[in-house]
């Protein structure tokens, strides 16, 4: 079912759970897309070129660094990169990366791979990834990003990379006529933004001609609260930017 509830991007309860618990997997298709595009933009990054990625960390969705994203960033910001030291400790081959900003800042950081018993052009593209990573990783860290580079998740276990896929329409369960009523009281008698967002993600499994109707109870219900919020002198959490 590609109906939505509401289209309001921003609804405070999901921005809430996106900038407090970093995870992506509560959006909607429209929403990452465009959450996507505002952490892009903030960057100043080019998005046709698809500088991050999605990546399922612990049952969390969140965003990763691609080759795209670290390369604008050094031209935005002015980073220039040396190579501080190359070291093998045992079978571990390290590289210490130095990054400089225009105003005379430094950051440091390493990239590390295990070499083993790499031999020809396995061990060399080895080398090579070791001082991509440490170069990588102190461009993220120097502009102030604390999210993974590409060349880190490949040696993270269970790491799931891309966006969630859609479940199947025939595999999701719609409501019955008496937990659409009980939706809809609920969505009635809702007393903060939390409230509505959570039923809205069950609004979703109602059938399509169910929709309007419930469309219509939550959009009362979100001016509603509005409404109280606004007499008490608050404002809502997460802003009621539609954009």
């Amino acid at each position: 079912m590609t109906t939505e509830v509401t289209t309001n991007d921003d609804l405070p309860g999901v921005v809430e759970q996106v900038l407090v618990g970093g995870d992506l997997s509560r959006l909607t298709p429209a929403q990452r897309v465009s959450y996507y595009n505002r952490v892009c933009n903030s960057m100043g990054l080019n998005t046709l070129t698809r500088p991050l990625e999605y990546i399922t960390l612990n049952g969390k969705l969140t965003l990763y660094a691609r080759k795209d994203c670290t390369d604008q960033l050094r031209k935005i910001h002015g980073v220039s990169i040396t190579i501080q030291a190359r070291e093998m400790f045992d079978d571990i081959y390290v590289v210490t990366a130095r990054a400089m900003l225009p105003d005379g800042r430094t950051d440091e950081s390493v990239g590390a791979v295990h070499l083993g018993s790499a031999k020809g052009s396995d061990k060399a593209n080895q080398i090579m990834r070791a001082e991509t990573k440490s170069k990588r990783r102190v461009t993220l860290s120097i502009v102030g990003l604390g999210m993974l580079d590409e060349t880190e998740i490949e040696t993270i276990p269970n790491a799931e990379v891309g966006e969630p896929k859609e479940q199947p329409k025939e595999q999701q369960r719609t409501l019955t006529d008496e937990e659409l009523q009980n939706l809809a009281k609920a969505i009635d008698l809702a007393q903060s933004h939390r409230e509505l967002n959570a039923l809205g993600e069950r609004c979703r499994m109602a059938p399509p001609k169910h929709q309007d109707a419930l469309r219509k109870v939550y959009a009362d219900a979100l001016e509603r609260i509005r409404r109280d919020q606004n007499a008490e002198g608050t404002e809502p959490k997460g802003g009621t930017d539609v954009s």
